[in-house]
């Protein structure tokens, strides 16, 4: 296991410059994984407890406005998928959503609705 060190000095400053995070104005976003690298450019930041990605309006977001493309939750669309259709659905466009424990698609993205005829449980 790698083992990790935090630089007091470092950490020091940056409380000095910046002040303590009031973590209750963190505003948490709502976006897929492909989007993560935008997220990081933009001054957004990892949630380690929650898994989430978040900005501070007031601490550490350098493009806030950029941000906000991510603050409302995209519609999903989930379907009731057989286990040993698991495939077939990935193939036709939909996304295993672990939190809910259920198949899905983002509504802006393309699916194969002839495909998914064949696998829906009704």
């Amino acid at each position: 296991m790698e083992n990790l060190y935090i630089d007091i000095n470092k950490l020091e400053t940056i409380i000095e410059e910046h002040g303590e995070e009031d973590i209750t104005k963190r505003v948490y976003l709502h976006c897929r994984f492909k989007d993560k690298d935008s997220i990081r450019n933009y001054g957004g930041r990892w949630d380690t407890e929650k898994k989430r990605w978040f900005y501070n309006p007031d601490y550490d977001s350098t493009q806030p406005d950029k941000l906000k493309q991510w603050t409302t939750p995209e519609q999903i669309r989930y379907c009731n998928i057989k286990y040993d259709d698991r495939n077939t659905a990935k193939q036709a466009g939909l996304s295993w959503f672990k939190d809910k424990k259920r198949w899905g698609h983002f509504a802006s993205d393309p699916v194969n609705i002839e495909l998914l005829k064949t696998i829906v449980v009704r």
